[in-house]
């Protein structure tokens, strides 16, 4: 969605994506404390098996970046239609 300024979901508990993931693997961000302890209970168990993602341009530094570039995005496209609806002496308004 254009107008979606969320690239990882920041009010889930979790968020799960391939981006910046080491192959077969995918990102996972956990925003709370109970979801830390269902991962660490899931990871315990052997259901799913963990490592920590890479802080260079392929892993966090790409999901950053992706984020931004997804919010810059949503501004402008939102812009576009708000302006596109205004009412004609309104349209030349900056914001």
């Amino acid at each position: 969605c254009k107008v979606c300024a969320d690239f990882t979901g920041k009010l889930a508990d979790f968020a799960v994506g391939a981006v910046g993931s080491p192959a077969d693997y995918s990102t996972v961000f956990t925003r709370t404390d109970e979801a830390k302890d269902i991962l660490n209970k899931m990871e315990k168990a052997k259901l799913v098996e963990t490592q920590d993602i890479d802080d260079d341009k392929k892993g966090l530094g790409l999901i950053q970046r992706l984020s931004e570039k997804k919010l810059t995005t949503a501004k402008k496209t939102a812009r576009r239609r708000i302006k596109r609806e205004l009412p004609l002496p309104l349209k030349t308004l900056e914001f």
